[in-house]
């Protein structure tokens, strides 16, 4: 399922770490959906609390392929309906994985 959210909201943050055990990768980002909606509450809430692999492209148009079924990516959201009258209302889907490997880039 491909999720279009709000134009330059998208953030992927990679951090490379040197354990005992070899490198480790960390990925993290978020994305805002501007303006709440039934139907994409629905969709989104499948994801929320589930382990999965997730493709991102970049302003770039490069693609990142992120987890495994082994070491998946987790799903968290927080939302709001603005606290000022010219606030954007929507939520913000954040995503985190550790795995000892790079990201797949396709």
């Amino acid at each position: 399922m491909s999720v279009p959210f709000k134009e330059q909201s998208g953030e992927l943050r990679e951090t490379t770490e040197n354990t005992e055990n070899g490198p480790l990768y960390t990925y993290t980002g978020s994305i805002f959906l501007a303006n709440q909606r039934d139907e994409v509450d629905l969709i989104m809430r499948t994801y929320l609390g589930q382990r999965s692999v997730i493709r991102i492209t970049d302003m770039n148009g490069r693609v990142y392929i992120i987890g495994s079924p082994v070491l998946p990516v987790t799903l968290t959201s927080s939302g709001e309906t603005s606290k000022t009258y010219t606030g954007e209302n929507g939520k913000e889907f954040q995503f985190k994985v550790e795995q000892n490997f790079p990201a797949l880039k396709a």
